[in-house]
């Protein structure tokens, strides 16, 4: 039986490999506090055996609707692949301090900025007074902290472990066939496989 995880990782590593324009992006859908559905873009970080590894702020809308409630969907399309998945799940991880130091480690620098910048000014999301006063915020930042290695960690830095417990993958039929949409939802036991109509 296919891993459908493992699948998807295979196929996320290849269209890295590809430098596909948003080989590494994904959607993320939660549920907001008012009910409604809540939907945005972030980078996926790593994908383990069951799970997918993304990071956020702690002071994000994002990880206050996880918290409140732990339905989760990810949306990844390479529309150069023709190929597109679905996963979810409802249970979520931090990850632990080590962990979160060596991703600090390799985070780029203007992604570590704004982390500081979430701490110091304003949370993510929040309205701001104007886009030149960020800018210069940020530019009050990157003077204080002119080298990547002088940035200290972001309290409010979290990483996600995403457990999956359903994968859905629609691809394009090969010469000319329909196209393909399998479904693996996790039971005792393992992956159960069904193929849907497209």
């Amino acid at each position: 039986m296919i891993d459908p995880i493992m699948s998807f990782a295979a196929d996320w590593q290849a269209a890295q490999a590809q430098k596909l324009a948003n080989a590494r992006y994904c959607s993320l859908a939660t549920v907001g506090l008012d009910g409604r559905p809540v939907t945005r873009t972030l980078v996926l970080r790593a994908v383990t055996d069951n799970a997918l590894v993304l990071f956020v702020s702690a002071s994000s809308p994002k990880w206050q609707q996880l918290k409140n409630n732990g339905n989760f969907e990810i949306l990844v399309f390479w529309p150069e692949l023709l190929r597109q998945y679905r996963l979810g799940g409802n249970q979520l991880r931090e990850l632990s301090a080590v962990e979160m130091h060596d991703h600090w480690q390799r985070k780029p620098y203007d992604a570590k900025i704004l982390d500081l910048y979430y701490v110091n000014h304003q949370a993510q999301s929040a309205v701001i007074e104007s886009r030149e006063a960020f800018l210069a915020d940020i530019a009050k930042l990157k003077a204080d902290y002119p080298r990547d290695e002088d940035i200290p960690p972001a309290e409010n830095a979290l990483g996600l472990q995403l457990a999956v417990n359903f994968v859905e993958r629609w691809q394009v039929g090969e010469g000319g066939d329909m196209h393909q949409r399998t479904l693996w939802t996790q039971r005792e036991g393992g992956w159960q496989r069904q193929f849907l109509v497209p």
